[in-house]
């Protein structure tokens, strides 16, 4: 991605890039975005994008979520997924408590099981869950998309 984006600044187009948090950029990456121009949208270290959602959205949006998930990849894998990152992890939607452990725990699952990483399944996750509860949200999440609106729609450079 990163080099895609260089790509494109360095022809002239105004770029922006939306990146994970997991791996940090060095300092020569870092350089070579400033010097080309190129606008950085990114999350709370160490998240990646799945991860900022479960940690951000409102608790509304988090059985919404887990219901795409399983509607796409099977109940039993999802929940074998979230099992696995906590033994004895009880994954009734009931029964979560979506405190920030067990939404950590929802977003490296989520992450390690690719949960929503087709566009087709990112594209609902964002118009069905978190679009419409982005203003009830809190965090990275919530900053990080009102700064890339504005920069998409106004041309604001400010991050």
């Amino acid at each position: 991605m990163l080099q895609r984006a260089l790509t494109f600044a360095n022809a002239g187009y105004r770029t922006g890039l939306v990146h994970d948090s997991d791996t940090e950029l060095d300092a020569a990456e870092l350089a070579a975005l400033t010097a080309a121009g190129v606008t950085r949208f990114f999350w709370d270290e160490p998240n990646m994008t799945e991860m900022q959602i479960f940690a951000s959205i409102e608790r509304d949006g988090v059985v919404p979520l887990l219901d795409i998930a399983r509607e796409w990849n099977g109940e039993l894998s999802v929940n074998d997924q979230i099992r696995a990152r906590k033994a004895g992890l009880e994954v009734d939607d009931g029964s979560l408590g979506f405190t920030v452990e067990e939404r950590g725990l929802l977003g490296a699952a989520a992450t390690k099981g690719k949960w929503f990483k087709t566009v087709s399944y990112a594209e609902m996750v964002g118009r069905d869950v978190v679009g419409p509860r982005i203003e009830a949200s809190a965090g990275t999440l919530v900053a990080t998309l009102h700064s890339l609106r504005a920069w998409m729609v106004n041309g604001d450079e400010a991050v």
